[in-house]
């Protein structure tokens, strides 16, 4: 990650620690945002905008086709980066969660 990007990172990790959540949540939020960035090629934190979220979290499940549970988690992780690290209030965060339906072929 460049440095801008790294910054973003050392800030959300600096912010979990604070909060005191727990080792895995750390990793599992980090490796959350870093993903968001990395989808969205963000060059440096003024570009994150709101409107990323549920571009990214349809990404997830209709390309990547993950479950409910893990767009939650994925959800979870980024709105505590733009709450606690970039002050970016998100709002509603009910963004819709999309269920795969998996064909079974007898």
């Amino acid at each position: 990650m460049g440095t801008k990007k790294g910054k973003v990172i050392s800030r959300l990790r600096a912010a979990i620690r604070r909060k005191g959540y727990t080792l895995s949540t750390e990793k599992t939020y980090v490796h959350w945002a870093k993903r968001f960035i990395k989808y969205h090629d963000f060059k440096g934190e003024e570009e994150i905008k709101r409107s990323h979220i549920p571009l990214f979290l349809t990404h997830l499940a209709m390309d990547l086709c993950v479950s409910s549970a893990t767009q939650n988690q994925a959800l979870n992780a980024i709105v505590f980066l733009f709450r606690e690290v970039l002050e970016i209030e998100v709002g509603d965060v009910s963004y819709p969660v999309v269920e795969h339906i998996i064909e079974t072929w007898f």
